[in-house]
């Protein structure tokens, strides 16, 4: 199952912790941090950001599960809208933080969580049901 995690360099951290610990229960999780390693100077011209840009894009249009981890920016708000309106139908899943202000599109999020652990929990869960609904 892919993952896609949306947020803000601020929670640089978190998402890298959540990553590990995502990957280690063998999620395939897409790293937009990782990514963007490309474009240092967070430009928004050239090759380098056409490059992180599609790869956010895609990876939060193809992910299975969405995670929008709070507080976020702007961009995360569109990842946010481009996996709620996906083909794909991906699980979104939210990491509460008091201080996000997402506002009435926090309606795109199926289920809101305190801890990254109940997330990962979640995911797991999750793949075990789609899992059996495909031995179906």
């Amino acid at each position: 199952m892919k993952i896609y995690i949306a947020s803000s360099w601020a929670n640089y951290h978190g998402v890298e912790m959540l990553t590990e610990l995502l990957r280690k229960e063998n999620f395939e999780v897409n790293s937009w941090i990782e990514n963007n390693r490309k474009n240092p100077f967070n430009s928004f011209e050239g090759t380098n950001a056409d490059i992180c840009f599609g790869f956010d894009t895609t990876s939060a249009n193809k992910c299975d599960i969405f995670i929008y981890y709070a507080p976020a920016g702007m961009d995360a708000c569109v990842e946010l809208g481009i996996a709620f309106s996906s083909s794909n139908h991906p699980l979104i899943l939210g990491l509460k933080n008091e201080k996000d202000n997402l506002g009435l599109m926090r309606k795109c999020v199926n289920n809101w969580f305190h801890s990254y652990k109940q997330i990962i929990l979640c995911c797991c869960e999750h793949r075990h049901i789609i899992h059996n609904l495909s031995q179906c």
